[in-house]
């Protein structure tokens, strides 16, 4: 289990999560090396980070799809 959120930060959640679910629980970092990242590498923004990874991964695909599309259907 990977706890996140602001509330992952307080003492002995990890343990709290562990007793209470009976599974290994852990805090979720999220990785960034982009501007702010001192800021940005908190729990507290583990789930926007998360999600602004997921649409940048989802364009870039989109964006594949597209050439590869685009690419297949000239003459």
């Amino acid at each position: 289990m990977v706890l996140t959120g602001g509330s992952s930060l307080l003492p002995g959640i990890g343990e709290l999560a562990e007793d209470v679910f009976l599974k290994p629980a852990r805090i979720g970092w999220p990785t960034y090396d982009g501007a702010l990242a001192d800021v940005a590498r908190n729990p507290r923004f583990a789930t926007v980070m998360g999600l602004l990874t997921e649409a940048l991964s989802q364009r870039l695909r989109g964006r594949q799809g597209a050439a590869q599309v685009g690419s297949s259907s000239r003459p």
